[in-house]
């Protein structure tokens, strides 16, 4: 993760190649391992780390993580999105807010 987040803070690879990457990836492995849902997160992800882009090429001051491809389990709070934890009972709990965790990660840039 390091040495990725290195490469995008660089301009050596852009956020959208890294997220894209990784969904494409995503794509093939996730019919087996059903690890990470939702898939409707993907154009989520693309508008992300094109605005990770804008960032770095502007010159804005760059996050840790900054422009880092990153998945949460369901059970972590993220502001707007279903937290169920898998739970049928709770599938329409929806997270107000993002957990710590979440605010964290986003603090640095993923």
């Amino acid at each position: 993760a390091v040495a990725l987040a290195r490469l995008i803070q660089t301009g050596s690879i852009s956020a959208r190649e890294a997220v894209t990457s990784h969904l494409e990836r995503l794509d093939v492995v996730n019919p087996q391992l059903n690890a990470v849902v939702p898939p409707f997160l993907h154009e989520q992800a693309l508008s992300d780390a094109d605005a990770a882009d804008r960032a770095r090429q502007a010159g804005e001051p760059l996050g840790l993580l900054h422009g880092l491809p990153i998945t949460t389990k369901i059970n972590t709070d993220q502001a707007g999105l279903p937290t169920d934890s898998g739970v049928p009972a709770l599938k329409d709990l929806i997270a107000s807010e993002d957990s710590a965790q979440v605010a964290n990660l986003r603090r640095a840039g993923a």
